[in-house]
Formats: structure tokens, C-alpha cells, sequence
């Protein structure tokens, strides 16, 4: 509502009025209306808008497992909020606006805690059995180290590789796939969590020197090389393991308990004779 000389606006629902109010008349007695909710209400949905597609693009680049679960997770909150609005149109006018902020805030505020108990938990140190250590392991002559179970708990072992659960990953160069496969000349590969490869490439953000640094490359590698990811999503069927140190692909900074240096979890399968329907590759 407005008047040439005072200006006056409503930004609330007019209710009632004295018996001079008028509402609506000759637009030419109404002064311009400088409708700054209705601009801020246009250019945070614009805003909104934006951030859902980038996030669209970053889930999309990060895997189809992800771009499908945020799809999943974004479809459930707009309706939601919808019907939060459907229910304060029912209880009266401010309601909607009511209910959706107040989800909204409390959305925001659970936010950090949502992300921190999405957030794969980490497994403690590799925990060994009575009567050996790490030195004992890493002292063995390559090609003469035990399997990993019998040093490790049996607990540490089943947590470890439950983290496959949801499939492996391995990242290679699409020269190295096609002329040598995903396996090393014993048959056997190296392969890391599928979650832990999601992050990998969401943390990377398309940049060729993030993922050179995150996979161990040597800098500019992947400016003459394409790197590829190869998926595997059922690494039990091919006698999933924690790597014992005798593979051909352990070399001098092999650790034991299926960890890198870095931190980062590992397994190995026998791939020798790996069907391309058992795997998938998407170049990055």
C-alpha cells in the first residue's frame, strides 16, 4: 500500500483499516513503490536457483551414485517444504512463510552435524595379534610376508574390508587400461573404498594437479595422460583382501593393515580374469 506524499508501505497482510483507507483507486494517486520484498524474494530464488545447479554439476562430476542421492535428497526437501507451505496457507496468511522458514533455519543448523555423520568414519590402527608388530611385517623379505589375517585381529580385518561394501575403485591412465587391463602380471590390483574415491574426485574439483597430487603422479602427468576411474562393484566375488606385501604392485612404501602413507584405506582382488561386465571406467 502506498500514498503519493508519506510514502507508506505494507509489507503485511492488511487486516483491517480505518474508515479512511482506501485499498486500490486511480493509479495515478500512488506514488512508485520501491517493492524491495518482492525484489529480494525474486533474487534469492535466482540465488537458490544457481546453487542447486552448481551443486547439480558438482554431484554430477563426483559420481552417478552421488548425483542420484543428491536428486533423491533435493526432490524430499522441496516437497516437504511444500507441504509445510500447503499446511500454513490452511492456518492462515503468514503461516507459509512461518513454518518454511523456521524448517529452513533449523535445516541450516543441523547442516554441519548432517555432514559430520555423513562423513565415513575412520578406522583405528591396524590392530595385531599378540607376539607381532609392524617392524616384524615390513622386516620380511617381500614374497615371504604372511597373509594379512593371520597377524591382524579378525575384528580389524572384517571392519576393514566392510568398507567395500558399496564397491572399489582404482584410478589408471586409459593407456595403461587398454594395454595392460585394471590387473598387475601376478593377476592381482590395488583398489580403495568407492567412498573414499568420491571424495577424492569431489575434493579435486576437476583440477589435473589436485588429482596428480592426490593419486601420487608425478606434476603435468595428466597433461599427456587421461585418467580414468575403473569401478568394481562387487570386489567380493574376486577374493577381496587386505594386501599382504607380496603383490606385484607393493612396492618399497607398502605398509601392512590395508593403509597408505597418506592415510587411505586399500584392498586387492584377483583381476586376471576380470569380465568387462564386472567393471566400469569413466575417464576424469
Amino acid at each position: 500500500a502506498a500514498r503519493l506524499h508519506s510514502k507508506m508501505v505494507c509489507g503485511a497482510h492488511i487486516k483491517t483499516g480505518s474508515p479512511n483507507t482506501f485499498i486500490g483507486g486511480p493509479t495515478v494517486s500512488v506514488a512508485f513503490v520501491l517493492d524491495l520484498e518482492g525484489w529480494m524474494h525474486s533474487g534469492l530464488e535466482v540465488l537458490g536457483l544457481l546453487a542447486a545447479g552448481a551443486a547439480l554439476v558438482m554431484a554430477a562430476m563426483a559420481g552417478i551414485a552421488v548425483l542420484v542421492e543428491f536428486v533423491v535428497v533435493g526432490g524430499l526437501i522441496v516437497g516437504g517444504m511444500e507441504l509445510l507451505g500447503d499446511l500454513g496457507d490452511r492456518l492462515g496468511p503468514g503461516y507459509r512463510d512461518l513454518l518454511q522458514g523456521v524448517a529452513g533455519m533449523a535445516m541450516l543448523g543441523l547442516s554441519p552435524k548432517m555432514a559430520k555423520a555423513a562423513k565415513p568414519a575412520e578406522l583405528p590402527p591396524p590392530k595385531y595379534k599378540p607376539g607381532v608388530t609392524e617392524a616384524d611385517i615390513l622386516a620380511m623379505p617381500k614374497g615371504s610376508r604372511p597373509e594379512a589375517y593371520k597377524y591382524l585381529s579378525p575384528r580389524y580385518v572384517k571392519e576393514h574390508l566392510a568398507q567395500f561394501e558399496n564397491g572399489a575403485s582404482r584410478f589408471t591412465t586409459k593407456a595403461n587400461l587398454d594395454k595392460y587391463g585394471i590387473a598387475q602380471r601376478d593377476g592381482t590390483t590395488f583398489l580403495m573404498p568407492k567412498a573414499e574415491a568420491d571424495q577424492l574426485v569431489a575434493n579435486a574439483k576437476g583440477d589435473k594437479r589436485a588429482l596428480e597430487k592426490a593419486l601420487g603422479l608425478p606434476e603435468n602427468t595428466l597433461e599427456s595422460s587421461t585418467l580414468v576411474r575403473v569401478d568394481i562393484p562387487a570386489p567380493k566375488d574376486m577374493n577381496l583382501r587386505i594386501p599382504s606385501g607380496n603383490e606385484a604392485g607393493a612396492n618399497e612404501f607398502w605398509i601392512p593393515g590395508g593403509k597408505l602413507p597418506t592415510g587411505a584405506s586399500e584392498a586387492v582382488i584377483d583381476a586376471g580374469g576380470i569380465l568387462p561386465k564386472d567393471f566400469s571406467w569413466t575417464p576424469l
